[in-house]
């Protein structure tokens, strides 16, 4: 009895123990589904709150960067500013440049109007040289004419020609083009026949590969299988160390039983130590918890706060960027029309300064070469009166130095003559007239016998030269009060002396011919124009001691303004001796004459 009493304690024993530790794990169990609920909202609204705090650090972020853009949209606004203040600079310098170029401009063209002026004023006194070209203008007009009409024949013949050529090849070029396109259609078709059974033959061969990979690996695979086959021999072999495997594996199944079974028991009381070690430190892990979630609720609020505090500054902050930058857009886009509209100003402007400069200068261009042809012509016409002025101004000296000869030859004689009047008798010795005597007025004399109106004292008739010459010899005339009266005048001979001219000494005639040859090629070229100048150097020019006339540097390029014009009048013929007799020039009464007396 009293065994089976101490066998029924140890039972009852027992039994608590177990209920106690059931009870505990119940209350491990129930701490622990109340930790989850108590930890599951706060770490539910900590996520929550991670998100939001992460949305907002990636919104922040996207404003941030947005204002960055906004920053260089600013920067890159101020230069295009910038850049814009400079085109103006720029657009003002060159239109202060181009307004210089202009005022140089028009007074290089005031200066050039005066010169035109002065060119027009020297024209228009060369004008009266040029009146007698009129007829040799309408002579080539009239040429000009009749090789236009040749011109106009000879073109229409060309384009008859050219006409009947086109045609020629216009067709020609239509059979080539046909026959061409039947080549072409020929060698289409046999292209398309070509290729036909080409594309036939590569698809068959296609197939024929792909049939011939798969027969090949067909065969690879059933060759694998072939050396893959397992005999009846190595399937016993195989089930006997199976059977020999399962066995082991059984044999320590059974002892890995037994060794669990104490481990499980050692594991028990291990577990039962830790879960009041637990349930301890789960107390005082749920306490700090919680203590912890308090402080960590304070803080979400806090931050809760300063992040709706952060995010309403963060809003302002952006919409009043925004109203900046659209205030800064509108002023930029009307900066940027603004700038647009001078440019296209400015552009239109300087395109139209453009027309108008390249217009003016075409213009003065023309007027230029107008200038510089007319400037030619007159060239040519002035080089043409020098060379009409150069022989005449050279026989102006040649008469200068007859002249001067003549002169000194007078100063050198001193000879006595009859002065032919009606009353008185002079002779170039005295001071005072003498009366004539009676027997010395014949009616044979020169002059005659004439009756005096007065006796002296009255007016004078206008006296007669001095010197009067009778081809007749004087001494053979048979009248005696002639030759008292003429004294020695008997068969005067005139001899003048040499004359000195450029250093040398020439004779009267020669000089006289040299001046007629100088005035006879002045008067021919001064008819023929500026062509004859050619001819004037080579007839009279080596005779003259002149080798060349002056010529422009502009003869050679355009010297054939006026070398078109023909020849209209004869040239001068040499004047014909009048009389077999000397013929002395008529002086002054009181002026002396070399004379010599043979």
């Amino acid at each position: 009895m009293a065994a089976s009493s101490d066998g029924a304690r140890g039972r009852w024993v027992e039994e608590p123990q177990g209920a106690s530790e059931l009870q505990i794990a119940q209350l491990e169990t129930r701490l622990r589904a109340a930790v989850t609920e108590l930890v599951e909202p706060t770490v539910q609204k900590m996520t929550v709150l991670g998100s939001e705090v992460e949305h907002l650090t990636s919104s922040v972020a996207r404003h941030m960067k947005e204002l960055d853009s906004l920053h260089l949209g600013q920067l890159r606004f101020q230069e295009q500013v910038g850049a814009v203040t400079q085109m103006k600079e720029e657009m003002a310098r060159w239109d202060s440049q181009r307004r210089v170029y202009e005022a140089a401009v028009d007074e290089k063209l005031e200066a050039m109007l005066h010169k035109l002026d002065a060119q027009r004023y020297a024209l228009e006194q060369k004008e009266s040289t040029l009146h007698h070209l009129n007829r040799n203008l309408d002579r080539v007009a009239s040429e000009v004419n009749r090789l236009v009409e040749d011109q106009d024949s000879v073109r229409e013949a060309c384009e008859a020609r050219v006409d009947e050529q086109s045609k020629r090849l216009t067709h020609f070029k239509a059979e080539t083009e046909v026959r061409f396109a039947s080549v072409e259609r020929q060698h289409n078709a046999l292209s398309d026949e070509l290729w036909g059974d080409e594309l036939g033959l590569a698809k068959i061969a296609g197939e024929l590969k792909k049939t011939n990979a798969t027969f090949g690996k067909l065969e690879d695979a059933v060759a694998a299988l072939q050396e893959g086959k397992a005999e009846a021999v190595q399937l016993e072999k195989l089930r006997a160390d199976v059977a020999k495997m399962v066995h082991e594996a059984n044999t320590s199944t059974s002892q890995m039983r037994h060794t669990v079974g104490e481990v499980v028991n050692d594991v028990r009381e291990h577990f039962r130590t830790a879960s009041e070690t637990i349930a301890s430190h789960n107390a005082s892990f749920v306490k700090q918890v919680r203590e912890e979630y308090q402080a960590e609720l304070s803080s979400s609020a806090m931050l809760r706060e300063e992040v709706k505090s952060f995010m309403n500054r963060a809003s302002q902050s952006v919409e009043s960027l925004e109203l900046r930058v659209d205030e800064v857009g509108s002023k930029a886009n009307a900066l940027a029309a603004e700038a647009r509209e001078e440019l296209e100003e400015l552009n239109r402007r300087r395109k139209r300064d453009k027309t108008s400069a390249d217009n003016e200068l075409k213009a003065l261009k023309k007027r230029l070469g107008g200038v510089f042809d007319n400037s030619d012509a007159v060239l040519r016409g002035l080089e043409h009166i020098y060379s009409v002025l150069q022989p005449v101004l050279e026989s102006d000296l040649m008469q200068c130095a007859l002249e001067k000869q003549d002169a000194v030859d007078r100063d050198r004689i001193s000879l006595m003559g009859v002065k032919d009047d009606e009353l008185t008798l002079s002779r170039s010795t005295h001071t005072e007239p003498q009366r004539p005597r009676p027997e010395c007025r014949v009616k044979t004399a020169p002059g005659g016998m004439k009756p005096s109106k007065t006796d002296g004292h009255g007016p004078q008739v206008p006296q007669r030269p001095v010197v009067r010459v009778d081809n007749r010899c004087v001494s053979c005339s048979g009248q005696a009060p002639l030759v008292l009266a003429a004294f020695k005048m008997a068969c005067l001979h005139y001899a003048p002396s040499p004359i000195e001219h450029r250093g040398q000494m020439v004779e009267r005639y020669e000089l006289l011919e040299r001046r007629e040859q100088l005035l006879l090629g002045a008067n021919r070229s001064l008819l023929q124009g500026p062509g004859a100048l050619s001819a004037l150097s080579g007839d009279g020019g080596d005779d003259l001691g002149m080798s060349s006339l002056a010529r422009g540097p502009h003869d050679e390029e355009k010297g054939d303004t006026f070398t078109d014009y023909t020849f209209v009048e004869e040239r001068g013929r040499a004047r014909p001796a009048t009389g077999n007799g000397v013929r002395l020039p008529s002086v002054p009464p009181g002026t002396p004459r070399v004379v010599s007396v043979r």
